[in-house]
């Protein structure tokens, strides 16, 4: 096998990233079958490159000032692609657990949050 090869080659100093992605490999070996026998493997990434296409173009319209402001922003994005991989409305999404949660008292049981995940939510009866 051409990994242990690298691996075992005397010449290759421990810090090449060749040695390293061949070590890595061979950690994973004996799980890179599994994903072929998955039903819902696919064997390109073009709904995950669509998205981050999305998220890239948003990006560059928005100030996001500091780290604390682009991890927010990477929270909004990560919930709005959830919601349209979910078929949920974005907005309406939004517009409901931000009323829900300024409703709730402080010491509301993590659960209930996890309620509001775009894969649980159900929107609310007004």
């Amino acid at each position: 096998m051409r990994l242990m090869a690298v691996k075992n080659r005397i010449d290759v100093p421990p810090d090449d990233p060749l040695l390293a992605a061949s070590e890595h490999a061979l950690r994973q070996w004996d799980e890179i079958p599994r994903i072929f026998a998955a039903a819902s493997y696919r064997l390109d990434n073009n709904e995950v490159e669509r998205i981050n296409r999305y998220i890239s173009l948003t990006r560059r319209r928005l100030t996001i000032g500091s780290h604390s402001g682009a991890e927010t922003a990477a929270l909004y994005h990560s919930l709005a692609i959830t919601c349209q991989r979910c078929g949920v409305n974005v907005f309406d999404y939004f517009c409901d657990i931000i009323d829900r949660c300024a409703a709730w008292p402080p010491n509301t049981p993590i659960e209930k949050y996890r309620d509001l995940l775009p894969d649980r939510w159900k929107p609310s009866q007004k």
